[in-house]
């Protein structure tokens, strides 16, 4: 057994078995170490000898499990596969390791990096795919804040939770992949709200510039994802609208996205781009919104 060294304002002690423990350190002393350390001294030498002990291996392997758990955490950040599997082989216990501070897991760090394979590699080794960071984000909306659809949809699978708001912002997932005007990852976040048919996004088109329902499709619930509200009132169509993203506003409209939403200081959507000074006005834009208003 390599020999551990525990620092307290007393000297450093260096063993390497109980024994040697008794050796290093004096009756007074040790009531005063044992303290440091929060081990109860009960009178009994040996006794608190062998507690310290045990939780001097304790500290041990707790450090073990963080320089381990560091590695895993570029691993998964780098795309450094095979690294990742060795590691988890040999301790499953790293899947549940975070950062400090920002509390990110191996899988945010895959998730934000699209490194789907191992993405996949850590949900199946059992981690939980709804973790979150110090603001409240999970994996997918990382994924989807950078458009990676492969992880999108492998979480997707796995059941992730989509519904999920940051404490920051109370933004979802839908409202990150709109702000950066990532479409396939809007199209596989309403994926289960869609029924697998032939022409689905053709008919919901229709539903939408007809201004009809569709007994096909459960409106209600895909409304409510669609305009759910971040902070403010802000919805995704909002988000996308604000920063130029066409593509990604006229998919919103064609799924339902409501255009009058308000939010809590600019009105509406044509409204809060009318009063940017720094978003340029697009006649598309503002020409896919206008028809919708008039539908």
């Amino acid at each position: 057994m390599s020999k551990v060294l525990v620092k307290s304002n007393l000297d450093t002690l260096e063993v390497d078995n109980p024994e040697k423990l008794n050796n290093s350190i004096s009756p007074e002393d040790l009531i005063d170490f044992a303290q440091k350390l929060g081990v109860p001294y009960i009178g009994d030498e040996l006794v608190v000898k062998q507690t310290l002990w045990e939780m001097v291996n304790k500290m041990q392997a707790s450090n073990g499990c963080s320089a381990s758990g560091e590695r895993l955490v570029s691993a998964a950040r780098d795309g450094d596969f095979l690294e990742a599997k060795a590691l988890l082989e040999d301790n499953p216990r790293l899947v549940k390791y975070s950062t400090n501070g920002v509390k990110n897991s191996p899988l945010h760090y895959s998730a934000a990096q699209g490194h789907h394979e191992i993405v996949n590699l850590l949900l199946e080794s059992g981690v939980d795919i709804n973790l979150r960071n110090y603001r409240g984000q999970t994996a997918l909306m990382q994924a989807c804040q950078y458009g990676h659809w492969e992880v999108v949809q492998t979480l997707i699978l796995f059941k992730a939770n989509i519904h999920r708001a940051d404490y920051l912002t109370g933004s979802t997932a839908l409202h990150l992949a709109a702000l950066n005007g990532h479409n396939q990852c809007i199209r596989l976040l309403l994926a289960d709200y869609i029924p697998s048919i032939p022409n689905a996004w053709d008919i919901l088109r229709k539903r939408v510039k007809m201004g009809v329902g569709n007994s096909e499709f459960d409106e209600s619930s895909l409304l409510e994802v669609i305009n759910k509200p971040a902070d403010g009132g802000i919805t995704a169509l909002h988000m996308a609208a604000l920063n130029g993203h066409i593509e990604t506003v006229q998919l919103l409209l064609d799924l339902g996205a409501s255009v009058t939403a308000e939010t809590v200081e600019d009105g509406t959507t044509v409204d809060l781009i009318g009063k940017s000074p720094v978003i340029p006005i697009s006649p598309v834009l503002m020409g896919c919104l206008s028809m919708s208003q008039l539908i």
